[in-house]
């Protein structure tokens, strides 16, 4: 089963759909990509043919399998989680937005700070810091 994503008019995704491999299958024996578009194109009254992107299952191409919300990069060529915070940085090796620091490995429950580009503590009597007050 090959997956294809429908994108909105900002390149998120409103839905998935799967088409049989024997149906977008060239005569040469590889998938053709513009095989499915073409087939959910018809099916769906899709005309912009630039808003159907396959997506991989197995993640072998274009990062993280897409998902209703999601975002396109058409610059990366991948399907991206929403950037969470506005410093957070993209990291190619695992294609997905990152910290720029990395979360303390001491076994603490840590929340994200943006205004101060940190980790702080959670729950920490010292810190007075809970989930619910960043």
């Amino acid at each position: 089963m090959a997956h294809f994503a429908i994108l909105d008019q900002n390149d998120f995704v409103t839905g998935v759909y799967g088409v049989s491999n024997n149906d977008i299958t060239s005569s040469d024996g590889l998938e053709n990509e513009a095989n499915g578009k073409a087939i959910l194109s018809r099916i769906l009254g899709i005309s912009d043919l630039s808003k159907i992107v396959q997506t991989s299952y197995n993640k072998k191409f274009r990062g993280t399998f897409a998902g209703v919300g999601l975002y396109y990069d058409r610059t990366l060529d991948v399907f991206l989680i929403p950037k969470r915070h506005p410093s957070w940085v993209y990291d190619e090796s695992i294609k997905s937005y990152v910290p720029p620091a990395s979360m303390p490995n001491d076994g603490g429950d840590y929340a994200w700070d943006e205004a101060n580009i940190k980790w702080i503590p959670i729950g920490n009597p010292e810190t007075g810091a809970t989930l619910f007050e960043l």
